[in-house]
């Protein structure tokens, strides 16, 4: 699963993926957690690419989606990510942030070793 128009016209224009996360505001973790679908991308964070990067593109043809579906564990480690992302933009670069955020990370972990 992946959103392979977006990450080829970053890579057209020759914008990284942690520069599209710095302008977002969040981990390059993150971001690349979205353009794989793990998390979905907000309206607002879609339009915000958009407008910046390719004001001339349509939101469906770069958000366009291959159609694959992310495991559970990608998808709630993905979220476990972005909690982290919003807890820093709400705290700053509060240690404690990353120390949550790794506790989420454990939970999933310790759910994926009880699947199995």
């Amino acid at each position: 699963m992946a959103l392979n128009k977006l990450r080829g016209e970053l890579k057209s224009i020759c914008v990284t993926q942690h520069e599209v996360a710095d302008f977002l505001g969040m981990t390059a973790s993150n971001f690349n957690r979205k353009l794989a679908e793990a998390v979905p991308f907000t309206r607002d964070e879609m339009f915000a690419i958009r407008d910046h990067y390719f004001p001339e593109t349509s939101i469906d043809y770069l958000f366009q989606s291959d159609g694959d579906t992310p495991t559970k564990s990608e998808s709630l480690h993905a979220q476990a990510e972005a909690i982290g992302d919003a807890m820093r933009q709400a705290c700053g670069d509060d240690p404690e942030v990353d120390e949550i955020e790794g506790m989420f990370h454990e939970a999933v972990s310790e759910w994926e070793h009880a699947q199995a």
